[in-house]
């Protein structure tokens, strides 16, 4: 079985809740190596939250420690 490679919303793994997926192939051997979640509405307005909860703390960041990130 193919590995589920989660979102990551708010630095942390995050499922999903759309249901649906998408196949993740080897190049080289065609092979389905992962499986990746597509996002549903719900799962889009989580990472719009989380990334506006995270924007003050972001844009108070000196240039040097983003880059350091």
């Amino acid at each position: 079985m193919p590995e589920l490679v989660p979102h990551v919303i708010g630095n942390h793994p995050y499922d999903g809740l759309g249901g649906r997926f998408a196949d993740d192939f080897n190049p080289a051997t065609g092979a389905v190596t992962r499986r990746v979640p597509l996002a549903s509405i719900d799962d889009i307005r989580t990472a719009v939250d989380a990334a506006q909860a995270a924007f003050p703390g972001w844009a108070a960041t000196t240039p040097l420690n983003r880059a350091r990130v």
